[in-house]
């Protein structure tokens, strides 16, 4: 995995989990896992990654997103770019931005980073494990569930 994907995966989990925190959802049940689908801004993109100033935004997510999906880390499931191309897939998209679905195997990968590798995929939406934040990746704006939380 490259850079840009460990830091996306990282920054679209954390929004996962914030948004569905304590919501019961079974990411493993295929059903469930699309209940957790997200509308990340564009804004709130760029702004966890903390590009330099040199770096291709749209080459940059379009790498991570392609990549995470083929590694089975996101669903293949994914509308990325303008307004007008996310809003074909989330008619309340108000801006650029990225819709997504995460999946079991994304999810456990997140909670071994986090030091929870022999807790079920199924828990990572718990508030009982106490997840911080790494380093300096700013969750500022807040995604939007896209079904109704």
């Amino acid at each position: 995995m490259s850079n840009y994907e460990i830091r996306t995966h990282y920054l679209l989990y954390s929004f996962f989990r914030n948004s569905h925190l304590d919501t019961q959802k079974e990411i493993s049940k295929g059903n469930e896992a699309s209940k957790l689908e997200m509308f990340v801004p564009a804004k709130a993109y760029i702004q966890g990654m903390a590009f330099e100033s040199n770096e291709d935004c749209a080459m940059i997510l379009d790498h991570s997103i392609i990549g995470l999906a083929q590694k089975g880390l996101l669903s293949s499931n994914y509308r990325c770019g303008s307004k007008n191309h996310v809003i074909k897939g989330y008619s309340k998209a108000d801006s650029d931005g990225i819709v997504v679905v995460p999946t079991p195997l994304g999810a456990q990968m997140f909670l071994y980073v986090h030091g929870y590798g022999k807790i079920q995929s199924n828990k990572f939406c718990s508030s009982e494990l106490n997840i911080q934040p790494i380093g300096d990746i700013t969750l500022s704006e807040t995604p939007r569930a896209t079904r109704g939380g």
